[in-house]
């Protein structure tokens, strides 16, 4: 459920904006930044802040996002 859960969040953009590269790559690592939509237009009060940077540890970055989904989407 949890990678499900991952994966659905980030093509969801009512949840968040996937930033990538100017190229437009597909590829995973062509992600520079995660806007959380929610947190963004205040819809949500999240800690972690409205922007995560690609560049952090991927395993936390993983788990700031299932809080997020935990926190903001799954409870509307």
């Amino acid at each position: 459920m949890f990678a499900w859960s991952i994966r659905n969040l980030l093509n969801d953009p009512d949840a968040v904006e996937v930033v990538r590269r100017e190229d437009k790559s597909k590829y995973a690592m062509d992600i520079m930044e995660i806007r959380l939509v929610k947190v963004k237009e205040h819809e949500c009060r999240f800690r972690w802040g409205e922007v995560l940077s690609a560049s952090n540890h991927l395993p936390s970055l993983l788990v700031i996002l299932w809080r997020y989904y935990q926190e903001c989407i799954a409870n509307e």
